[in-house]
């Protein structure tokens, strides 16, 4: 069959169209219900391969409409991640999206100007006491500093992209801060805030749970249907390893599907029976059971300005 053939096939297979991408595996926080912070991740630290990258994009780019430069990392450590964006957004006319700690980003006109669709800034303190509940080992002032200047950047180039946000995990520490989190992504001049319910599955996260009835957890009741079973690529790690969901670099077995940088005929494999009989059975593994997902409906506000 040949490569068109392929793809089409493949775009018939899975609707859903989007793609994480893990540039790296490193960071330079310590949060403590992240697998890569807390140290639970015992897998070797690196970075993607940029060549490897685009001979993959190159082959598979049809496939997806979303490209999001997220993973078990901060995507903005990688050395040629505005290379990253670029490519994808540029070359390939991709949507790109990425989400960052805010404490690594060097070169805000590179940034403006390199195609990328939104960026997500995570705070989740006013003050940096309260911040660093979280966000260990990051200070809020250049967190705040780097998103200011990010926005005037943008607005003095004269562009309309990134959209620029802030991503705030809303918890007990700093839920009575939900009206000054809103006016704080207003004053800087931000496109809107996303407030999400802290979450986990890896640890007992009880502790962290809001406890403000408008941000509690609620449990679900029946069937939950993983949105990864019709999905061709949960995550993308730095090393070419095509997991299940964006939750299995977080386990000590993750499930993967195929690699795509150690196989030359790596079309082949993703249109394969095993690759397609592997999504979906998203939901049913053992790993599964535990989703945080599949147990609660968390807490999910965007507000857009």
């Amino acid at each position: 069959m040949n490569h068109d053939s392929l793809i089409k096939g493949l775009c018939e297979k899975y609707s859903d169209r989007w793609i994480n991408v893990e540039l790296t595996n490193r960071c330079n926080l310590n949060c403590p219900l992240c697998s890569t912070g807390s140290g639970f991740n015992k897998k070797q630290r690196g970075n993607m391969d940029f060549d490897r990258y685009r001979s993959f994009m190159d082959t598979c780019s049809p496939l997806f409409d979303t490209v999001s430069f997220m993973g078990s990392g901060e995507p903005t450590m990688h050395p040629r991640f505005l290379d990253f964006v670029k490519y994808t957004a540029v070359e390939k006319n991709l949507y790109t999206t990425c989400c960052t700690n805010g404490t690594w980003i060097k070169d805000f006109n590179a940034m403006v100007n390199s195609g990328l669709g939104e960026i997500h800034f995570d705070i989740e303190g006013l003050t940096s006491e309260q911040h660093r509940v979280y966000r260990r080992g990051a200070d809020l002032d250049v967190v705040l500093n780097n998103l200011k200047l990010l926005v005037k950047t943008r607005d003095k180039e004269g562009l309309n992209h990134p959209l620029i946000y802030i991503d705030t995990l809303i918890s007990k520490f700093n839920e009575n801060s939900y009206e000054g989190f809103i006016k704080l992504a207003r004053e800087i001049g931000t496109d809107g805030i996303f407030i999400r319910g802290i979450n986990e599955d890896l640890y007992d996260s009880a502790d962290w749970f809001p406890v403000t009835d408008k941000f509690k957890h609620v449990k679900r009741d029946g069937d939950y249907l993983c949105r990864f079973k019709n999905l061709l690529a949960g995550v993308l790690s730095w090393d070419g390893d095509i997991f299940l969901c964006c939750m299995t670099p977080h386990h000590e077995f993750p499930v993967i599907k195929a690699n795509v940088f150690d196989n030359d005929n790596f079309l082949e494999s993703i249109d394969s029976d095993d690759f397609y009989n592997i999504t979906i059975k998203a939901g049913e593994y053992d790993f599964c059971h535990n989703c945080f997902f599949k147990r609660y409906i968390t807490y999910d506000e965007s507000i857009l300005f």
